[in-house]
């Protein structure tokens, strides 16, 4: 009943039009106004292009990407849990109780969960007496710095608790932490006594640096410090002497086109 000019399938007697013009007549078309869908095999109204799971009814998308979809999953946007059995808010895999609602953290591993644990890293101090419930290294902090007596350089001293240098002073009242002979304020490493300069910003000082002045700075002397015999200094310093000339080159370049503008 529908002419051919009229009909978009004139050779298919069950369809004669397609209004979102992707190709599939709108009977056939579950999502007949979608050009970017047609199909929805399980049926849960999402298209088989957008769901996830499109072969299950109750599922179609998984935030997290870790192959459980977000219905069924306990943690939708935590890619490392799925699982919650005893529903205290911890997944399974980090739960050191997963069947037991009341603990989850074991820190000392003595099997017995931190809630009820009297000694909770183990350390033979009672938490109620352990600045550090959970480091068995420490337990006592005597001038409440928020640093352990066992780590403290300084136990007595509430300002102080390291001492890089080992000179008596702490560093925060310590001018040269690393004592050196050049002062915080101006070395470039503060905490290694070896270094305090870096000329060109390179991150390594230039007691260590082949090149403390920059990647041009070339000498046969620094070559030959490698290893290298006077062969290997010839086509070292051939190569680095190609490689500089190149970015001159470039800077040159770069110079005439900003004077052009």
């Amino acid at each position: 009943g529908t002419g051919d000019n009229g009909d978009a399938f004139p050779t298919d007697p069950t369809e004669t039009t397609d209004t979102d013009g992707d190709g599939t007549g709108d009977n056939s078309d579950a999502f007949p106004t979608d050009p970017t869908e047609t199909t929805d095999t399980d049926g849960d109204g999402t298209g088989d292009n957008a769901d996830v799971f499109p072969n299950d009814p109750t599922e179609t998308a998984d935030s997290d990407g870790d192959g459980t979809g977000d219905n069924g999953d306990a943690f939708p946007t935590d890619p490392t849990e799925t699982t919650d059995t005893d529903g205290d808010g911890v997944g399974d895999n980090s739960d050191a109780f997963p069947n037991d609602p009341t603990e989850s953290v074991d820190t000392d591993g003595d099997g017995i969960g931190n809630n009820q644990a009297s000694d909770d890293d183990g350390d033979g101090v009672p938490d109620s007496s352990d600045a550090f419930p959970l480091d068995p290294n420490e337990s006592v902090d005597t001038d409440g710095d928020g640093v352990g007596d066992n780590s403290d350089a300084f136990p007595n001293d509430p300002t102080e608790w390291a001492d890089t240098d080992g000179d008596g002073v702490g560093d925060n009242a310590d001018t040269d932490d690393d004592n050196d002979g050049v002062s915080d304020t101006n070395d470039a490493f503060p905490l290694d006594p070896t270094e305090w300069a870096d000329t060109d910003g390179d991150g390594i000082g230039d007691n260590s640096d082949p090149t403390p002045n920059g990647p041009e700075e070339v000498t046969v002397s620094a070559v030959r410090s490698s290893g290298g015999g006077s062969s290997v200094d010839f086509l070292v310093l051939l190569l680095l002497g190609s490689l500089i000339y190149r970015q001159r080159g470039m800077k040159g370049r770069e110079g005439d086109r900003r004077a052009l503008m």
